[in-house]
Order: C-alpha cells, then sequence, then structure tokens
C-alpha cells in the first residue's frame, strides 16, 4: 500500500525488478557488458585485443586482471592473472593482440602447490 503511493507520487524508480536485466539500450544508453573469463580446463583460451591492465588485491595478495575485445563477437573479456601469467603479461602492452592458452597444471614439488602454466602470444600489427 505505501509502495503504490509512492509509485503514484513518482517517488520509486519503475525501472526492472531486483535481478533483472534492462534492455541492451535504454534512452540512449547502452548497457555496459564484460564477461569474465575463468581459465578452468586444459586447452582454454581466450584472443583478442588487450584494452586493459590493472591490479587486484585477492585473498592470496594482488594478481594482474586483464581486459580484452574478443575477436570474432567484439565482446569484452576480463580474467585475472597468476604469478605465471602475470609475469608473462607484463611483456604485453595494451593494444597488442593477445592469445592466451592454458595449457597444464603443475605441482611443485617442495609445497605441494598447483600451479597452472600459460602460453601467451602476440600478433606482430607491423
Amino acid at each position: 500500500m505505501v509502495e503504490q503511493a509512492a509509485r503514484d507520487a513518482g517517488a520509486v524508480n519503475d525501472g526492472p525488478p531486483p535481478g533483472e536485466c534492462p534492455e541492451d539500450v535504454k534512452d540512449g544508453y547502452t548497457r555496459v557488458s564484460v564477461e569474465f573469463k575463468q581459465f578452468l580446463n586444459e586447452g582454454d583460451e581466450i584472443k583478442g585485443r588487450l584494452i586493459g591492465k590493472t591490479q587486484v588485491q585477492m585473498k592470496g595478495g594482488r594478481v594482474g586482471k586483464y581486459t580484452v575485445v574478443r575477436e570474432g563477437d567484439k565482446q569484452k573479456v576480463a580474467f585475472l592473472g597468476s604469478v605465471q601469467l602475470d609475469e608473462l603479461m607484463n611483456a604485453v602492452g595494451v593494444g597488442n593482440d593477445i592469445w592466451v592458452i592454458f595449457m597444464r597444471r603443475e605441482r611443485r614439488s617442495e609445497d605441494g602447490f598447483e600451479m597452472k602454466i600459460y602460453n601467451v602470444f602476440i600478433r606482430n600489427l607491423t
């Protein structure tokens, strides 16, 4: 009852219900959309143009966060780094075309820690 009175008075947002996405374009605005990529299985990959490099604080420390515009569908995709992946990505500048492939998992014998191993390729644009 109170909500209906507030709605009648123009005080309640008539947007979509919580949890529902509005249409992609509304009143000249385009919805921002960034897919999050996880490398779960050997052979998982992403190809595209690197458009952003930042660092984020995670429970285990700081890791790289990378955003690419994926080849083909031009969707923005973000993924998190790791010790090995971050080291490889240090050689990649924003604006480069990259191809990241999750190759395998390796277990370090000294502490039993499992590490993901990646290959990173840069496309020569010259």
